[in-house]
């Protein structure tokens, strides 16, 4: 077991307070896209199951990296409290002003969509008219190939 002195306790509960104001916005840009998209429960779910999942792996190599992998309780209490802080004090003006963006987005990226579907719109017609008259000429010329295969057999 080796020593973890308290400059280096102190240093990484402040890097924990820190490491819970990250989960804390990252956290809160999913409940922006919640606000801004509507999700279903099913979705609402797995998206908190991938949150639950990332924090708990970034978690497990932050303790690796300051902790050599020990549990420490004041890691998990900063942690804890960086997100709570983050919760309480700024998180609704993160929020307002991340929604305001995300919308931004999605018009801008729904712009960009319904321009592309034009464009493909447009490309499916002149390509169903293009086979449309490539099949009329291949039916014309299938029946002159029919009348002069059935005149020939009719001469021998």
């Amino acid at each position: 077991m080796w020593e973890i002195s308290n400059t280096s306790q102190a240093v990484s509960f402040l890097y924990s307070i820190i490491l819970g104001i990250i989960y804390a916005l990252f956290y809160d840009f999913f409940r922006a896209v919640r606000i801004v998209k509507h999700h279903t429960a099913f979705s609402v779910f797995l998206q908190d199951l991938f949150y639950f999942f990332i924090t708990a792996i970034v978690t497990f190599i932050y303790l690796l990296a300051l902790t050599n992998g020990e549990i420490r309780a004041y890691v998990l209490v900063g942690i804890l409290i960086g997100f709570l802080l983050f919760i309480f004090t700024i998180s609704k003006y993160y929020i307002i002003a991340l929604t305001f963006v995300l919308k931004l987005i999605f018009k801008f990226i729904n712009l960009i969509l319904k321009g592309f579907y034009i464009i493909i719109g447009k490309l499916d017609y002149l390509i169903t008219i293009f086979l449309k008259n490539t099949l009329k000429c291949f039916k014309k010329g299938l029946k002159r190939l029919i009348t002069l295969l059935y005149t020939n057999r009719k001469s021998i």
